[in-house]
């Protein structure tokens, strides 16, 4: 009887130890996420990262609205904006509040000289837009690098483009291209209390641990009992 507690007891710490490795294995697979426009083909709803977004892409005060034509339009693998006065375009995604979450997209600008376009993202605290940073003629390309603040991040979390200052003029022009948003969840965490010995036998069961409490901020946690 001895032998067979003891086996029983080495074979439960191994199952146990199995289930956590497969659970944290599980974690460090999923825990990064992304939002990705590549603007790879006309439309608003491309969805090219592992997430989707909650809506497709929605313009205000551009006549066509739609990604064909007019003012702000997808055309040559990039989204475009000429001569902008009161048009916009934004997009909804959710990100956790206690993730680390980054945006970043590439732009080009031809013969913008008073006309600004502004990066705007969706402050939940305010409820309201707020600036993140502007697009003009120096330097006329580059890459935008931003990492959200708390306040950026909640289930409604959004990006807009929108003009910032003067009217452009017709000859003014934009382009922005692999808007993409990188999510990165807090892995979660398994705590035990109790590590006591267990031997099954005719009346005698006794838990290896006397609590679990599994904590984090990932939307997608799962583990296998």
């Amino acid at each position: 009887i001895l032998n067979k507690c003891k086996i029983s007891h080495m074979k439960s710490r191994v199952l146990v130890a199995i289930v956590f490795f497969i659970f944290f294995i599980h974690q460090a697979i999923s825990q990064t996420q992304t939002y990705t426009d590549h603007f790879s083909s006309v439309s608003y709803s491309n969805n090219d990262g592992t997430n989707n977004f909650l809506n497709n892409w929605t313009e205000s005060g551009d006549t066509d609205l739609g990604p064909a034509a007019q003012y702000i339009y997808i055309q040559n693998g990039v989204l475009n904006f000429s001569y902008i006065w009161t048009e916009t375009v934004q997009r909804s995604l959710s990100i956790p509040e206690g993730a680390e979450a980054k945006l970043s997209f590439s732009y080009n600008t031809q013969n913008i000289g008073s006309g600004i376009l502004d990066i705007q993202l969706y402050n939940n605290t305010i409820g309201n837009w707020e600036s993140i940073g502007t697009i003009d003629s120096n330097p006329s390309s580059g890459t935008i690098n931003h990492t959200l603040t708390s306040d950026q991040k909640s289930s409604n979390a959004a990006i807009r483009f929108a003009k910032s200052g003067f009217d452009w003029d017709a000859a003014e022009n934009a382009w922005i291209d692999d808007v993409s948003f990188e999510v990165i969840l807090s892995p979660a965490s398994i705590s035990a209390i109790g590590n006591q010995d267990f031997c099954l036998s005719s009346g005698n069961t006794i838990p290896i641990a006397e609590s679990v409490s599994i904590t984090g901020t990932g939307t997608e946690t799962s583990a296998v009992y």
